[in-house]
């Protein structure tokens, strides 16, 4: 039989624990992606998730395009913000989904989805980008704060409102208008985009036997 010191030291201890536990738990960064779709997924992949949950019609896919490439770009403050460009043209495309879309996320309607694919030979998701319908900016921020934790405020003169949610692992999620009162956009993407379609730039050298 245990005594009441020894109960009591046990009890303190197993609270400790859970203390810590709680704590970790707490602090412990939400990996960021859309609809659990993993990052670098082939396109025959993302939209078999997308049928399988509803948002677009079985066998029905959008248009795709290289004239742009939609990602999320990182300078050397860290600052991320969403991009767009035709320098990558020959190694990217974006599937818009448009009309086809269903559904609805947080809550609201979702007017459009545009999936971005680097292409090195096989095609690797980058970006994912969704148009709202008459969204509430504080709504949905609030939504993602409960999701993802405290976001931080971009402030930029091509955005009326931004935020953004960033885990640990190449990865964020920004919310954001061109203009206040209209359609938001949320952009998830790795932060690493622009670094994956240069290396998809990068010739193979096929006769390379270096380091063989």
């Amino acid at each position: 039989m245990y005594n009441n010191r020894a109960i009591r030291v046990i009890c303190a201890i197993i609270s400790i624990i859970l203390l810590f536990g709680y704590s970790f738990a707490e602090n412990e960064t939400k990996e960021i992606n859309f609809l659990n779709i993993p990052w670098l997924s082939n396109e025959t992949e993302v939209f078999e998730q997308l049928t399988e949950l509803g948002y677009v019609s079985q066998g029905l896919i959008g248009d795709y395009t290289n004239d742009r490439c939609l990602f999320l770009v990182k300078n050397d403050d860290e600052l991320i913000w969403p991009a767009s460009s035709n320098v990558y043209s020959d190694v990217c495309f974006t599937v818009e989904l448009g009309n086809a879309t269903r559904g609805k996320i947080a809550g609201y309607i979702v007017k459009n989805m545009s999936f971005t694919f680097a292409n090195d030979g096989a095609f690797h998701l980058i970006s994912v980008s969704v148009e709202l319908v008459e969204a509430k900016y504080e709504d949905v921020k609030e939504k993602l704060t409960r999701v993802y934790g405290e976001s931080e405020h971009i402030k930029t003169e091509e955005f009326a409102q931004s935020s953004i949610w960033k885990d640990g692992n190449d990865a964020a999620v920004v919310l954001y208008t061109d203009s206040e009162g209209y359609d938001y956009t949320l952009m998830y993407g790795r932060t690493d985009a622009e670094q994956i379609l240069q290396n998809c730039l990068s010739p193979v050298d096929l006769e390379d036997v270096s380091g063989l």
